[in-house]
């Protein structure tokens, strides 16, 4: 459904060129809710951008259904994504039900979404999305900055799906919040993703909670995927790696070669001695 192949992404900066990602090829198949795990900074993020086209990447391709995105067909392959955010960026003084519709503009376009020119079935659908992430009735009409993080993380999840993505993206969405309420806004994700066959790519950074809800973890350091498989397969050793920086035993062992006599260094604090 969704490919990756060779993806670069490199910024310019005052201390130079700045690789984010490098040398990501990724392979996403239908209704797959896969996590994309790794420690902050490991390039996570960057990816998602790549894909929903919010950042271009510097080398690479990235593919919807066999189609190559292009700039000419990147708005078309847009409208097939969802994207949920970290910090959720509703408008703080719409009502609840307003900032689910709001999914709506990149369909509907800016005026009529400013002007609230929804279609019943639209509004019919927001109502019904909101029911689905378990937001009461009476909180539809309500201004959504008045919703703890929790529930304004629910809105953000029936904003994504309002316009029924093949794809949904998110980035780090349960990152301000709390163990209990994180665990049930992946819950709600992993139901409305299965019910609707949406595929979803999550990026965290909890291993516990990649673990209990993803079907398949990929996994980054420093901008390269360092582990793709079930979450059964990702031991001890790999998420040392993943986290520290730690060999794992393949890679020890392929550095670890022994080194005959003439290429031995004796090391000390401030002195190097070569054998004769």
């Amino acid at each position: 459904m969704l490919e990756l192949r060779a993806i670069d992404k490199v910024y310019e900066s005052r201390q130079g060129r700045v690789t984010a990602v490098e040398g990501v090829s990724l392979k996403l198949e239908k209704g797959e809710f896969c996590v994309l795990l790794g420690p902050s900074g490991a390039g996570k993020s960057t990816v998602l951008r790549v894909i929903n086209g919010m950042t271009q990447a510097t080398n690479g391709e990235v593919s919807f259904d066999g189609e190559l995105v292009t700039r000419r067909n990147r708005r078309s392959i847009q409208n097939r994504i969802g994207t949920i955010h970290q910090q959720f960026f509703l408008v703080p003084r719409l009502s609840v039900l307003d900032n689910v519709l709001s999914g709506m503009l990149p369909k509907l376009g800016f005026l009529r979404s400013m002007l609230k020119l929804f279609a019943s079935a639209d509004r019919k659908r927001a109502c019904e999305l909101l029911g689905k992430v378990e937001l009461k009735e009476s909180q539809l009409y309500q201004k959504a900055g008045k919703l703890s993080g929790g529930q304004q993380q629910r809105v953000a999840i029936a904003r994504a799906f309002i316009r029924n993505p093949d794809l949904v993206l998110a980035d780090e969405p349960v990152a301000s919040l709390d163990p209990s309420t994180s665990r049930g806004i992946l819950r709600l994700l992993r139901g409305a993703a299965h019910e609707t066959g949406a595929t979803v790519l999550c990026s965290l950074h909890q291993v516990d909670l990649a673990h209990e809800f993803a079907d398949r973890i990929v996994a980054m350091r420093q901008g390269k995927l360092v582990f793709d498989g079930k979450p059964s397969e990702l031991d001890e050793a790999m998420l040392a790696h993943i986290y520290d920086g730690t060999p794992t035993s393949s890679q020890s062992a392929s550095t670890s070669k022994p080194r005959s006599h003439e290429e031995a260094v004796v090391s000390m604090p401030g002195l190097e001695v070569a054998p004769a």
